[in-house]
């Protein structure tokens, strides 16, 4: 039990940026997590340039989801 690592998943409501959007990302990986949430605003939003402003905007929407423990 003492050799368990508990990884702190974060979780990015795509709502909390764009209104009315259900798309949710988790991840312990905060990197992987903006990559793959950018994907789906190119993708979803049709957003072509993502700009400063935005890249704040989902990082302060980051949050703490559940621990997840190895």
């Amino acid at each position: 039990m003492l050799n368990q690592m508990v990884k702190m998943i974060r979780e990015l409501r795509c709502g909390d940026v764009f209104e009315g959007c259900s798309y949710v990302e988790q991840g312990s990986d905060i990197r992987k997590l903006m990559q793959n949430f950018m994907a789906h605003l190119r993708e979803a939003h049709h957003v072509a340039s993502l700009t400063p402003e935005l890249r704040i905007q989902a990082m302060v929407a980051v949050r703490q989801a559940r621990p997840n423990v190895d």
